[in-house]
């Protein structure tokens, strides 16, 4: 039980030194933190150092970033260890209040909104539409509603 405490401590996953010789399995484990209770305080004071340990080496990989043959930098190895650290963050963040990133938001004053509908303003010195003669009284022109057309006005082509 003190070596698996000890892998435990070292940041190492469940599933991963249950997978050793000599060691008990996942099932194993989880029946000891459910019926032992000073085996269950010890496993998760295990946990919580391992979770610090696996956050202080993501902050290993990027100590020197990886190199190509050639000397310049693998940017492609660097955005997979990006990803790799990223998940392993958030995983943390799952597992332990400690590495949950919360974000807060304070908001004091009031909120303006302004509407823009694409529609131009006019200037004051031009008249509204509804102001403005229709363009055939303008012109002298009488505008009527047209009469029906009876069957005898139209015309055989």
């Amino acid at each position: 039980m003190k070596q698996f405490l000890r892998e435990i401590r070292k940041g190492r996953t469940l599933s991963d030194i249950c997978s050793d010789d000599g060691m008990p399995t996942v099932m194993v484990i989880m029946k000891w933190v459910e019926t032992d209770p000073k085996f269950a305080a010890a496993y998760h004071k295990a946990r919580e150092i391992g979770f610090d340990t696996m956050a202080e080496q993501s902050l290993d990989l990027f100590k020197d970033p990886p190199r190509l043959p050639n000397g310049k930098v693998d940017f492609g190895h660097v955005a997979w260890l990006r990803a790799k650290t990223d998940h392993l963050m958030r995983l943390l963040g799952q597992w332990t209040k400690r590495y949950r990133q919360q974000a807060q938001v304070e908001h004091g004053g009031s909120v303006g909104l302004n509407v823009i509908t694409g529609v131009p303003t006019l200037p004051e010195e031009v008249k509204p539409a509804e102001v403005l003669p229709a363009p055939a009284e303008s012109l002298g022109v009488e505008i009527g509603v047209p009469k029906p057309v009876e069957a005898d006005d139209v015309r055989n082509g």
